[in-house]
């Protein structure tokens, strides 16, 4: 009977050291893929894209008639290449992120901590205000790359 207790104490033990290491493995795994999207964000490539899409959405807004982000990337757009470039760049940062904190595979409050200020210069200062614009057609293309930046947002709004 000793010996029963004894390996059933080996096996829940070994049980709860395996749980416990796997969960401690998938929280740094989280911290970790968080830390990359940081240093993505914070990269020299990075920073040239955002420069140049804070112009452009800028000069869009500022416009007499700003156009949404579709009419942006349009060919028959005045922008050239690498600026329609920069702009979806920042954009599919931000989907990206939403979709990983979706899912649950980032650190949410690392995430925070690190890209609350940005999600509020970027969502709120220039994406939101161009899916205003791109809300006025009609068109389901044009309105249909928003909803991930916004659930992003939503995401952020309920982080601790």
């Amino acid at each position: 009977m000793q010996v029963i207790s004894a390996l059933i104490g080996v096996i829940v033990g070994g049980a709860i050291s395996f749980t416990v290491q796997r969960l401690e493995s998938q929280r740094a795994t989280r911290v970790s893929r968080t830390h990359r999207l940081y240093e993505t964000w914070q990269s020299a490539e990075s920073l040239v894209h955002r420069v140049k899409a804070v112009h452009v959405l800028r000069d869009n807004m500022e416009s007499p008639e700003p156009v949404g982000f579709m009419s942006l990337m349009s060919s028959e757009s005045s922008l050239e290449a690498d600026d329609q470039f920069a702009l979806t760049r920042v954009l599919h940062f931000f989907e990206e992120c939403g979709a990983l904190l979706e899912v649950k595979a980032i650190d949410s409050r690392l995430y925070k901590k690190l890209f609350e200020r940005y999600v509020v210069y970027w969502v709120d200062g220039y994406l939101r205000p161009l899916h205003e614009v791109s809300a006025r057609t009609e068109s389901e293309t044009e309105t249909g790359w928003f909803p991930r930046v916004a659930r992003l947002r939503s995401a952020m709004d309920q982080l601790r």
